[in-house]
């Protein structure tokens, strides 16, 4: 296995560290890691003995094997040489630690790379101010200098005293959409694969000015080669506070190694209120009949990225002393749900009249989003009216009748006994109503009873279940056309039940 030429520019101390998560570097040095992952991998972790594989002129390199590779080694008699057995595979952490060696070492070349240049500049600069002829200062040194004091400003302003430090790897994590006024956690794993003790450091500030915040709060020193220590953390997503606004977060904060080149930590996220839109605000149910029921759907659409938690909540009700609690004349089946993203929920409104009054009824129902401080209002607005039959007269006078009256008119006796004289009487009953009514005379009618007993026993009775007599147990059923008797159905089930009993 050869080595790759001149590993490092210049010396650097220090730790490095693997972070498990998606990262990302520049094009180049992803190239290089990828090129020399077969060679270099070993290169970085394990000692070759001069005169092995190539050989190198400096002796022998420092092994930092790691715990687990050591023991596979010892277990199969390699003892670290490359000569014989199995070929090697690099673990994943030994992967990303050449991958950022390799990223920091192109960073180191084209530093000192830059250095050499802007040296270079800055003598033919000084020597053209010398010799006494001007010429076009190259970018990055400085503008046009006529003496030599001006010349050495340049060169001084020039160099690079105060250069950012070398970034050797970027891990990107992605919280997704977030509900705000909740907290979202990332949990990753920070391991020091360097051969030196190394602490992590975040910049809490920076952190803290998104909504995040790491924990443990205060990260401990990490051993390094052999034992490569490792700790667990947590980022966390607070929504709740005030810097936090609804949009995106893209915010890199760096996670600086202290003694080491440091890495970037790309935090992204997608803060989003839940929400619903209903297909319609106003929901007309016209006229319907006390007793009868009428049914008008609503679809509820949820158009964000985030799952909608809804309910419908109860209007408040005007309580008036006296007056009777009466059921809310609107109900919406279902009441609450969830809506995942993009999904979307036909919701039956039914409209069930106990009474007629004059207005009519008017209602606005809404609906509530859970973490959404506003609301969705639906309207409702329907009339109910009653049968309305009436006497004319109201009031029928049969006159006086006398008991025991003769047949001549003579109540001494003598004469033969007979009924009373009763005079005719005409009363009109008038249907006031819209619709057709059924009249009977509920103490002479047997057919009531009749059908009375077929609807008190009869199957699916709600909230009765089934031959019970419960309060308020409602049958729905289609409307009837008046005259024309129950049910076939339930006429049928009533026969079934009466020949098993």
């Amino acid at each position: 296995v050869q080595p790759p030429p001149r590993t490092q520019a210049t010396a650097v101390g220090g730790a490095t560290t693997t972070m498990r998560g998606d990262r990302s570097r520049p094009g180049t040095a992803a190239t290089a890691a990828t090129a020399t992952v077969a060679t270099a991998a070993a290169t970085a972790r394990f000692s070759l003995p001069a005169g092995v594989g190539g050989g190198t002129a400096r002796g022998k390199i420092t092994p930092t094997p790691s715990l687990r590779d050591a023991a596979a080694m010892s277990e199969s008699g390699a003892g670290g040489s490359v000569g014989g057995g199995a070929p090697y595979s690099p673990s994943s952490a030994e992967v990303e630690h050449e991958a950022d060696r390799l990223s920091m070492r192109a960073e180191l070349l084209r530093r000192e790379q830059d250095k050499i240049e802007r040296a270079k500049a800055a003598k033919e600069a000084a020597r053209a101010a010398k010799d006494g002829t001007v010429e076009p200062a190259p970018p990055g040194v400085g503008g046009p200098s006529g003496s030599r004091r001006q010349s050495a400003r340049t060169t001084a302003a020039s160099s690079p005293v105060n250069a950012p430090p070398v970034v050797v790897s970027r891990y990107v994590y992605d919280f997704g959409h977030v509900v705000k006024g909740t907290t979202r956690n990332k949990r990753f794993r920070m391991q020091n694969v360097g051969a030196y003790p190394g602490q992590f450091v975040f910049d809490k500030a920076l952190l803290a000015a998104h909504g995040f915040y790491v924990t443990p709060d205060s990260l401990p020193k990490l051993p390094g080669g052999p034992e490569y220590e490792s700790i667990d953390v947590t980022l966390t997503l607070n929504t709740t506070l005030d810097v936090v606004t609804n949009g995106l977060i893209d915010v890199t904060i760096p996670l600086t190694v202290k003694g080491g080149p440091r890495a970037l930590v790309t935090l992204k996220a997608n803060v989003t209120t839940p929400d619903l839109t209903a297909s319609s605000d106003l929901l007309e149910f016209g006229d319907v009949q006390v007793g009868h029921m009428k049914v008008v759907h609503v679809q509820l659409h949820n158009d964000k990225e985030v799952p909608c938690e809804w309910s419908v909540k109860k209007p408040p009700k005007k309580k008036e002393r006296g007056a009777i609690d009466l059921p809310d004349p609107f109900t919406f089946v279902p009441s609450s749900g969830v809506l995942q993203p993009g999904e979307r929920k036909n919701v039956k409104v039914q409209f069930i009249p106990t009474s007629a009054p004059p207005k009519g009824f008017l209602q606005k129902v809404p609906i509530k989003v859970n973490h959404n401080s506003k609301l969705t209002v639906i309207t409702c607005r329907g009339n109910g009216h009653s049968l309305a039959v009436r006497c004319d007269p109201p009031v029928m006078d049969l006159g006086a009748v006398l008991p025991e009256e003769n047949a001549d008119g003579k109540e001494d006796g003598s004469g033969d006994k007979s009924a009373p004289s009763v005079q005719d009487r005409v009363m009109w009953l008038v249907n006031d109503s819209s619709v057709d009514v059924e009249v009977y005379c509920v103490d002479f009618d047997k057919q009531f009873m009749v059908d009375e007993d077929v609807l008190r026993n009869a199957e699916g009775l709600s909230g009765a279940g089934g031959g019970g007599n419960a309060d308020g147990a409602k049958l729905l059923l289609q409307p009837r056309t008046p005259g024309a008797g129950l049910w076939p159905h339930l006429m049928e089930a009533d026969d079934r039940r009466r020949e098993a009993e």
